[in-house]
């Protein structure tokens, strides 16, 4: 597990001058809200007024701002592995939280051919890796308009994408 969380920090907190946060999916983390209510990061929901509803506040994803030295940070990423909690993302320092919050909340929806608006679980691993490579350039630079990378779990390790020139990059990084 050390070897896991010693990968995701390097890729996450290697460039100083960025912004990293995790999409966390509540369904998927059911310690979630207890964590941050004990540690206390930087942290939204994505779906709003739920805190009105309780049972829908403890599926809901959520943003965190995760610092290199906090104690969420460390809860999170060292028990990471197989867990399916979320995905990473690392921005520019000079884009702001509500940017970030912003944008993360609008893709919380997606709209069917039908016309027909759903809620998109583009924060679980599993469909952000499947859903990444079907996207055309224009979907691509919506999507990395304020992320420089996206960080998910595959099978064999990490994989982490970027856009270069207008093409999707997906490197994996085995774990350790």
């Amino acid at each position: 597990m050390e070897n896991t969380t010693l990968t995701l920090r390097r890729h996450l907190f290697g460039n100083n001058d960025a912004g990293t946060y995790a999409i966390l999916d509540g369904a998927s983390c059911p310690e979630l809200l207890e964590m941050l209510d004990r540690h206390q990061p930087l942290a939204v929901c994505l779906f709003r007024g739920v805190v009105a509803d309780p049972e829908m506040e403890a599926v809901a994803p959520y943003l965190v701002r995760l610092e290199p030295d906090s104690p969420f940070t460390d809860w999170l990423l060292g028990d990471w592995k197989g867990k399916h909690r979320g995905i990473l993302a690392v921005s520019p320092a000079h884009v702001p939280f509500n940017t970030v919050r912003n944008h993360f909340r609008d893709m919380t929806r997606a709209r069917l051919p039908d016309g027909k608006t759903v809620y998109f679980r583009y924060y679980d691993p599993r469909v952000l890796t499947v859903f990444l490579p079907t996207c055309n350039e224009e979907e691509l630079r919506r999507i990395f308009s304020c992320v420089d990378v996206f960080l998910a779990e595959e099978k064999e390790g990490l994989v982490g994408y970027t856009l270069t020139g207008g093409k999707l990059d997906g490197r994996k990084t085995p774990f350790g």
